[in-house]
């Protein structure tokens, strides 16, 4: 089986790419834990936010931006999460930050776009195991392709998935953001977990 019939759900309320409706859908089909969410880069919680919908619904979130005129946005009339944080995050500090916050360990959802370190926060995320992880990657680059970038820039699609099955992920879905589920998920998800790349949105070359 392939979770490519997720393309169907594809829609936006905030979001870029349709990730608003499919990750509605991945939820419909896995279930929800505890309805809460990370979002690391949150920008101003609303501004191609893959998280503000959830919010609205009453999720509770942290939201995690460095720039302080976007965090300044952030919790006002437009988005009101239920828990802020607004700091600096370095490639090494993600696990320490949640730490201070009240989000279990089973989080719902991580989203991580900063375009900068997210291969390395999301790797560097050891006592937490999000049920879902949203991770932008440079859809620049098909499968197989664009491995020897610079380490900053190496975020390809190819090392997202490899990076997700060590960490025990299984890639859902391709929207130029990486979605993966915990493995747990994938029978429910229908994930064909060997051909990950038949996944890939290849209007992005």
């Amino acid at each position: 089986m392939s979770s490519k019939y997720l393309n169907d759900f594809r829609w936006n309320f905030t979001s870029e790419n349709g990730e608003d409706g499919v990750l509605e859908e991945i939820f419909r089909r896995i279930g929800k834990r505890n309805e809460w969410l990370c979002d690391v880069g949150a920008w101003d919680g609303l501004i191609a936010s893959n998280t503000h919908r959830l919010i609205k619904q009453g999720w509770q979130g942290v939201l995690i931006e460095s720039s302080p005129e976007r965090c300044g946005m952030i919790g006002g009339e437009r988005v009101v999460p239920l828990c802020v944080l607004v700091e600096h995050v370095g490639p090494r500090t993600l696990d320490l930050v949640l730490a201070g916050t009240s989000i279990p360990q089973d989080f719902d959802l991580l989203c991580i776009d900063t375009d900068d370190w997210d291969a390395m926060l999301w790797a560097s995320l050891i006592h937490y195991q999000p049920h879902v992880v949203v991770i932008e990657v440079n859809s620049s680059f098909a499968p197989g392709e664009g491995q020897h970038l610079p380490r900053r820039w190496n975020q390809t699609i190819t090392s997202a998935v490899e990076l997700g099955k060590e960490k025990g992920y299984e890639l859902a879905l391709h929207t130029g953001n990486a979605i993966f589920v915990r493995r747990e998920h994938a029978v429910t998800l229908g994930i064909d977990v060997e051909n990950w790349h038949e996944l890939f949105d290849r209007g992005w070359l």
